[in-house]
């Protein structure tokens, strides 16, 4: 009797076991395929992300543009279409007494400017047959060059406007009268900050500084915390900083007054070691906006993504 259960239960088992069997390799290829697919998703996910930049920051594009100093035609043709009302008449006047121009441009760039920045990187007319051969100083070489800079809100940072002068004489005009120095190893340097707002356009603050002499250790004041620094000694001309202010794509222009030769302007944008001699311009443009998100309004603003402006030429 019991032969004959195990006899008739056998085949029962069998066939269960027979039945799992085939059931999971029915499953096999469907399970792989599955697995491939979350493989082949997982795969497909960047490895990194693209990089934000701070709720309180802007990014700016720098560009120089040197100009045969020679040519005083082509320099005044880059200025014919930008805009220099945008300085309040007493600060303009005060500026062109000391040699200084500025204005701005629109995110359509006048041709002239579309001309000279296609420049970029490259040498140009008979300055690329002139220039020596070897390892060059920066400023011995008339390129037209770019930065992009992330900068925050009232965080100082520093364009370089001039090449290094062995010795510079320098009068400044203002309402007291004339006033003058000589400094050695002297450069014109740009400070410049930025304060942009959650509407509307962003300001910003440049204000030439003459850095001469030999670096040393000075204590510096920011944030409300001191700190020691060493840097070169700086003359400050905060009588003519320059706030402008700038919408998404808009080019901050400034140069020298070609009529106001050996002013603090004029010497501003010189270069002296190029050869043949050139000049530069100075061109700021807003390229891109950190969207704050507490201000944000809708789903695009406040995905935290920057906002780019329209690419220069």
């Amino acid at each position: 009797m019991i032969g004959e259960q195990q006899a008739q239960v056998s085949p029962h088992r069998l066939s269960r076991r027979r039945l799992l069997g085939a059931l999971a390799a029915a499953l096999l290829p469907w399970a792989a395929g599955c697995t491939g697919t979350v493989l082949e998703r997982q795969s497909s996910r960047k490895l990194f992300t693209a990089a934000r930049m701070s709720p309180d920051a802007v990014g700016l594009d720098i560009f120089f543009i040197p100009i045969p100093a020679s040519n005083d035609e082509l320099y005044n043709a880059a200025w014919q279409e930008v805009d220099e009302q945008v300085v309040p008449p007493e600060l303009r006047r005060r500026l062109h007494e000391n040699g200084f121009r500025v204005g701005v441009v629109g995110v359509q760039l006048p041709r002239v400017l579309q001309e000279l920045l296609a420049r970029r990187g490259q040498l140009s007319g008979q300055a690329a047959l002139q220039v020596q051969q070897g390892p060059q100083p920066v400023d011995d070489v008339p390129r037209v060059t770019v930065r992009h800079l992330q900068l925050r809100r009232a965080r100082r940072s520093e364009l370089v406007a001039s090449g290094v002068f062995e010795q510079l004489p320098v009068l400044l005009r203002d309402q007291e009268g004339v006033l003058g120095g000589t400094y050695y190893q002297c450069q014109g340097v740009f400070a410049l900050r930025c304060f942009p707002r959650p509407e509307g356009p962003v300001t910003l603050q440049l204000v030439p500084e003459l850095h001469y002499g030999q670096p040393r250790q000075v204590f510096s004041g920011e944030d409300g915390s001191w700190r020691v620094e060493t840097r070169r000694p700086r003359q400050r001309y905060d009588q003519l900083a320059v706030e402008v202010e700038l919408e998404l794509g808009q080019m901050l222009v400034l140069g020298a007054a070609l009529d106001r030769p050996g002013t603090l302007g004029y010497h501003f944008f010189d270069m002296p070691k190029t050869i043949p001699p050139m000049r530069r311009l100075l061109l700021v443009r807003l390229g891109t906006l950190q969207p704050e998100p507490l201000y944000a309004e809708g789903p695009s603003q406040g995905s935290g993504q920057p906002q780019p402006a329209p690419a220069a030429p």
